[in-house]
């Protein structure tokens, strides 16, 4: 299949690595921005370059090779500072998520515990363990709160 500009849409490599279903199927926005070769022959009402009587010379095409390919050293770019922030983060959540696990696990065995018939010791008791666990988790997000917004949002609520 060829785009709005000739160009083989089907052997594109970023079809297959970032699912793009080029100018045609998508009207002119690929994956990699809005297509400035489509909406020229779309406003002169054309399908694609070929129809068109200027398209010796034309600038248009190269220039959204270029932006094409710019496009795709920034999303390489995206991508290795993604796996490297991932790589800094692993670290943290294999220490700290386990942890918030079986703080959770108790604290839910201590919140069944707390709906028996205890003596008002053992009560006092489990409600200062589960204060503890609490605390604890709080700990535990305050630890985790360096790997995203959203969970510096958890430790602070």
């Amino acid at each position: 299949m060829a785009g709005v500009c000739g160009r083989d849409c089907m052997g594109c490599e970023d079809r297959q690595r970032y699912g793009c279903r080029g100018c045609l199927e998508t009207g002119g926005n690929p994956v990699w921005g809005g297509c400035r070769v489509t909406a020229c022959c779309h406003s002169q009402g054309m399908q694609n370059c070929g129809e068109c009587p200027s398209r010796q010379g034309c600038p248009k095409p190269e220039e959204m090779e270029r932006l094409r390919q710019q496009w795709e050293q920034e999303e390489q770019k995206r991508q290795a500072d993604w796996r490297a922030g991932l790589a800094r983060r692993t670290p943290v959540l294999e220490k700290w998520l386990p942890v918030l696990f079986w703080l959770s696990l108790v604290s839910m065995a201590l919140n069944l515990a707390d709906r028996l018939p205890l003596s008002q010791w053992l009560s006092l008791a489990l409600s200062a363990v589960s204060l503890a666990l609490g605390i604890a988790a709080l700990v535990a997000y305050w630890k985790l709160s360096v790997l995203s917004g959203r969970l510096r949002l958890v430790w602070r609520l």
